[in-house]
């Protein structure tokens, strides 16, 4: 059930690109961990547990990886906690590598669930009057993204059985990996062109366009874009205020906690699980209507 999806395209883009720059803007933990369980619970709610569960391995890797990378090459802080090769892994890169890595996964997660949400069909009608061009590419691009998962998943199944992955050694491995890539850049090539012939077949590019839209921005959509504006006004005062303000070098600083921020903080929680909330709402709503039937 995507009931978010129904909103105004240019509704759920200013959602998602608000929630993703204010996730960005600042590194304080606080809001990094808001974001990052929002964006993990919007994922849980919009894909089976399955499909969350065969990714997620990804997202650990990429997490431990980032942690581990950043004292390697930042050897800044003062709580040294032993040396490496004569350089100093100290605790405060660990803790700046654990910020930046539930930074990355978290956006990672929200383009995910956006690209959920915000469909090829309602990329190019946000960007048709302004740069039809650029909008035809991001709208297809978007497409082509999750369709050749979709294909690379299909290419590795059908070849599990036939026997190909049955060796479990590393070469073997690779080399069978290499096979899918090589199937799956045939498969690429070939579905581009098809594109490419469609596309000239009805007569892109030829003469001007004509623009039909289904969309219409209701009453629904003026309540998220205020809360968007009231969203972005809070979090500029609180961050000219210096309420949001997050160190981690030389020292890691202490959160600063009082009435003002707590509340804020509180706010943008109930901000960031909005989609969740009116599927919520509107599942809730759905049942009791069913019931009366």
């Amino acid at each position: 059930m995507k009931t978010f999806a129904n909103f105004h395209p240019f509704t759920i883009f200013s959602y998602f690109m608000t929630t993703i720059v204010l996730t960005m803007i600042t590194y304080n933990p606080v809001i990094l961990v808001i974001s990052f369980v929002s964006s993990i619970i919007y994922s849980l709610y919009l894909n089976k547990p399955k499909i969350f569960f065969m990714n997620i391995s990804f997202y650990l890797i990429t997490f431990v990886l980032i942690v581990l990378a950043n004292p390697l090459f930042s050897h800044n802080g003062k709580t040294i906690l032993f040396f490496l090769n004569d350089n100093a892994i100290t605790l405060e890169a660990i803790i700046y590598g654990v910020s930046i890595a539930t930074l990355f996964i978290a956006i990672m997660y929200w383009f995910s669930v956006f690209n959920q949400v915000m469909d090829s069909d309602k990329t190019l009608f946000l960007f048709q009057g302004i740069i039809p061009t650029l909008g035809l590419i991001i709208s297809m691009g978007l497409k082509f993204i999750p369709n050749f998962i979709k294909k690379r998943r299909e290419i590795k199944n059908t070849q599990k059985t036939l026997g190909l992955y049955s060796k479990g050694g590393i070469f073997n491995r690779l080399e069978n990996s290499i096979k899918v890539f090589l199937a799956l850049l045939t498969w690429a090539i070939d579905s581009s062109l098809d594109t490419s012939l469609s596309m000239k077949a009805r007569g892109y590019g030829i003469g001007k366009r004509s623009n039909y839209s289904l969309y219409r921005f209701k009453r629904q959509d003026l309540i998220v874009m205020l809360i968007n504006l009231v969203t972005i006004v809070l979090f500029i005062y609180m961050y000219v205020a210096g309420n949001l303000d997050f160190y981690y070098y030389p020292t890691i600083s202490n959160l600063k906690f009082d009435i003002y921020l707590i509340v804020f903080l509180s706010l943008l929680s109930i901000y960031m699980l909005l989609p969740v909330l009116y599927e919520i709402k509107e599942k809730i709503k759905w049942h009791y209507l069913k019931s009366k039937i």
